[in-house]
Formats: C-alpha cells, sequence, structure tokens
C-alpha cells in the first residue's frame, strides 16, 4: 500500500512540474510568427536564404546591359538587311529584346534601392540571363550565316523547303486539340547539338539545324523534315512527354550495351515518324538510301537502320501499306540488322505505334493518304526527269521538289549531288556553286561568326556549337571568358 502511494505521489509532482511547461510551449505554436506576406511583396531574408548584395549582383547585371547591346545589334543588322532577314525583327524583339529589357530595369531598380533580391532569387535570374546569352549567341550565327553573299541564296532554297515543311504542320494543327506556335522556320548550319530547337521552343520560329559537311547531301534535305518534326515535338505541349512513356529507362538501354539514352532514342524515333506522317513515302525513300550508304551502326548513336523501321512501320500504319512493307523488308535485309538487339526493335517498334497513334488523335498529319499517294505519284515523276537532267519548267511547291530528289536518290544513289544541287538551284536562282561552309563543322561554324561583335570568334563558335550534354552553364561560360 505504501508503494502505490509513493507512485501516485511521483506522479502528481511530474504532471505539476510537466502540465505548465507543456501549455507554455503549445501556446507558442498557435500564435501566428508574424503578419502574413503581402502579395507581390519584396523577397524576405531567411537563415537559408539571406538577402544579395549590390556587389553580387553586379556582374550579371553587366552582362545583362552587354547583351541589351548585342540584340540591339542584331535588330539594327534586320532592318538594314531586310528581305529574309528583317523577318528576324519580331522574333528577336519577342525571345530576347524584351525580356532582357525586363531584366534592365529590374536591377536598375535594385541598385538604386527599390527592390529586393535574396540569393536563391538571383541564382535563378542568372540561369535565366545565361539562357538569353546562349539565344543571343544563336540568333547572331543565324543573321551572319543570311548576309554573307556566300551563303545567302543557299539558305534562301533551304528555308523555303523547311517554310514548305512547317506549312504542313501548321494546316494540320489549326483548329486541333494540339496547339503549335510555330509559323517561321530557319536553317541554321552548325553543329545539332547546341539545343536551338530547346532555346527557341514555344517562338514563332521553328530551327533547322543541318551539319555544314551535310548541307549539300541528301542527309542535309532530310534533316529539314525531320528538324522541323523535332520542333513539333518540343513545342506542342506535353507531346514528347506522352510518347517519351513508350521509351526503355536508361538502365534498360546500358543493358543492352549503348550508350545513347532513352529521352534520344525516343526523340529521334518519334520525329522520324512524325516526318514520314508528313511527307509520306519519299522520306521513307530518302532515308532507307541513305541506311544503304551508311556505314555499320555506331552504338552510341541511334541506329539509321533502327530509323528506318520506325518510318516504315509509320507509313504502313498512315495507310501506306505497300510501300510501308518494302521499308519493312528492306530493315529485314540489311547486314546490320542482326547486330540490333531485339529489345532495341521492340521498343522502337512501341515508340513509332504511339507517335501515330498520338499524331492521329490530335492533329491532321498524315490523315489523307490519298492526296498524299497523289503527291507521291507527282515526286516519282519529278523523280525520273530529275534522274534524266530534265527539269519541269513549271513551278512546284518547294517539299514537291524535296520528295523528287529523295526519290531520285533512292532510283540512282551515284547522282547524289546533282539531284541536290538540281533542286536548290530551280528554288533559288542565286544558288552559289560552291559550299557554303568549309568541310570541317567546327570550322564552317567558326568562319561564320561575324568579327564585329565583341566576343572572340573561336569562343563563340566553341560555345554554339557545345553540345547539349555540356548543358547551358559551360557555353555560358565560354561566352563569358570571350569578353574578357
Amino acid at each position: 500500500m505504501e508503494d502505490y502511494g509513493q507512485l501516485i505521489g511521483y506522479i502528481i509532482a511530474a504532471a505539476v512540474f510537466l502540465v505548465p511547461r507543456l501549455m507554455r510551449l503549445l501556446s507558442a505554436k498557435s500564435l501566428p510568427a508574424g503578419p502574413p506576406p503581402k502579395r507581390g511583396a519584396a523577397p524576405v531574408a531567411s537563415p537559408t536564404d539571406p538577402m544579395a548584395s549590390t556587389a553580387q549582383a553586379e556582374p550579371l547585371a553587366q552582362t545583362t546591359r552587354d547583351l541589351v547591346a548585342r540584340s540591339a545589334e542584331l535588330e539594327r543588322l534586320c532592318r538594314v538587311h531586310g528581305g529574309a532577314t528583317a523577318t528576324l525583327a519580331e522574333p528577336i524583339a519577342a525571345i530576347i529584346a524584351r525580356p532582357l529589357s525586363t531584366l534592365c530595369d529590374f536591377f536598375d531598380s535594385f541598385a538604386a534601392g527599390r527592390s529586393k533580391l535574396t540569393y536563391g532569387r538571383l541564382m535563378g535570374l542568372r540561369e535565366h540571363v545565361h539562357r538569353l546569352e546562349r539565344t543571343v549567341a544563336l540568333f547572331e550565327l543565324l543573321i551572319d550565316q543570311r548576309i554573307r553573299p556566300s551563303s545567302v541564296g543557299f539558305l534562301q532554297a533551304l528555308d523555303a523547303i523547311a517554310q514548305d515543311c512547317l506549312s504542313l504542320f501548321v494546316a494540320s494543327t489549326t483548329s486541333r486539340s494540339l496547339p503549335y506556335p510555330s509559323r517561321l522556320a530557319v536553317v541554321i548550319l552548325g553543329d545539332p547539338g547546341m539545343g536551338a530547337a530547346d532555346l527557341l521552343s514555344q517562338s514563332s520560329l521553328a530551327p533547322v539545324v543541318i551539319p555544314p559537311q551535310k548541307a549539300e547531301r541528301i542527309e542535309g534535305l532530310l534533316a529539314i523534315p525531320h528538324g522541323i518534326a523535332l520542333d513539333f515535338l518540343h513545342s506542342a505541349p506535353g507531346l514528347l512527354h506522352r510518347l517519351e512513356r513508350s521509351a526503355p529507362d536508361d538502365d534498360q538501354l546500358m543493358h543492352l550495351g549503348v550508350s545513347f539514352d532513352s529521352a534520344s532514342l525516343c526523340t529521334v524515333l518519334a520525329a522520324d515518324a512524325i516526318a514520314a506522317l508528313a511527307l509520306g513515302p519519299s522520306y521513307c525513300a530518302g532515308l532507307g538510301a541513305s541506311v544503304e550508304a551508311s556505314s555499320e551502326p555506331r552504338m552510341d548513336t541511334v541506329p539509321m537502320g533502327l530509323r528506318l523501321y520506325a518510318t516504315g512501320l509509320s507509313i504502313e500504319l498512315a495507310g501506306h501499306t505497300g510501300e510501308g512493307q518494302s521499308r519493312l523488308d528492306r530493315f529485314m535485309r540489311r547486314a546490320e540488322s542482326p547486330h540490333i538487339p531485339e529489345a532495341l526493335i521492340s521498343y522502337a517498334d512501341a515508340i513509332a505505334r504511339d507517335t501515330v497513334a498520338v499524331i492521329a488523335a490530335s492533329t491532321g498529319i498524315g490523315a489523307d493518304p490519298q492526296r498524299q499517294r497523289a503527291s507521291f505519284e507527282g515526286a516519282m515523276s519529278l523523280a525520273d526527269e530529275l534522274s534524266r537532267g530534265a527539269l519541269p519548267a513549271k513551278t512546284l511547291p518547294a517539299c514537291q521538289w524535296l520528295s523528287g530528289a529523295l526519290l531520285g536518290f533512292e532510283k540512282k544513289p551515284t547522282l547524289e549531288s546533282r539531284l541536290v544541287h538540281e533542286v536548290l538551284s530551280r528554288l533559288t536562282p542565286s544558288h552559289p556553286k560552291q559550299r557554303p561552309v568549309e568541310t570541317e563543322a567546327t570550322q564552317g561554324i567558326e568562319a561564320m561568326v561575324p568579327r564585329r561583335f565583341s566576343i572572340r570568334r573561336e569562343l563563340l563558335a566553341k560555345a554554339v556549337i557545345v553540345q547539349a550534354a555540356l548543358g547551358p552553364p559551360r557555353a555560358a561560360r565560354a561566352l563569358r571568358e570571350g569578353r574578357r
């Protein structure tokens, strides 16, 4: 009995000691920490995100001011040279000049003490400015190529083909559930790894990047519809994300002994499938002939044979049964086919099928196989004339010339140079006889960097041809070093 009494005493003593403390703790937690922040109020410093100083923000502010000057020079060049260059003035204003002006106003307000800036937000602005820096470098390259006498006519022909391909997409997506904002196609001679599609996504521009050494080859012409399809994938909201669900994950690809990632596999094959739907069997014909002329596949890139399989399946599913089956048969006869893992072919099959299903449900691309069949037959006739060197006097759409060249190349691969030259000559009388750039990609791009800009030419060339894997910070760092 005494033990129970002692235990009860301990409990009462503990309650007397602990209950007041618990009450005070609960009261403190129930009190508001302060007035709620007003909507649109300046950032408040915290232990994890301190306020940035003027000295910390000044280098980024100076970079922004430099970019404003470079952007103004680009707009001036558009006004002075006119023509096709003048059409770039509005995209430059929308994509570069206006965002930079807003940033400059903010940095001026911050320097004057009228605005606050946390360190975390400063880091976010730094990434935004670096992206704008890469975009400015891209436009500098694009405009300089269009004002060079040696390349202006050549690019006019390529731009005409790209614009006609783009019109197929615009006409097929108008009043559909999948909006597509691009309205102006531009060809850029450079490294596909510069990330142009990402930098210009959700803008009115559809960039098509062609390696300089392939610019006057069938591969260069094939890159045009493929590039428009890539822009469509990046610009149409949620499209690429929906298609990536069919792709394997990176670990599965590593087990197959390849080094390209899942995103690259899905993007390349989906773009091929969409380009085949838009252009019809002639795209598959040109790609198939390129596959025949290519070497054995490298495991660091998506094999050309796998791309041929995806395009052949796509046009078969779209209604071109005979043409599609012939492409699939050609793939199976390829010497490289046994070297492509069966699992990789299964992934390509799934990606192509899902791409066709999604495109058919949300756009009108490839929805009229009878019209494409008529266009294909006309392109076959044109291919015969091109092969014989007899050009028709009538005016044809640029895509019709493209299709004729691709089919002509399938018939006679040895006439590649002549076919490309005849088509580009017909689209622009000023097509130059010589190559517009040097043979090596890096030398060609460096030669096109304008000397008048304040960045060292070799560093700007390095920045604009940097592979996508290196990311924006590396490119931006190269640009910053060049201004020193």
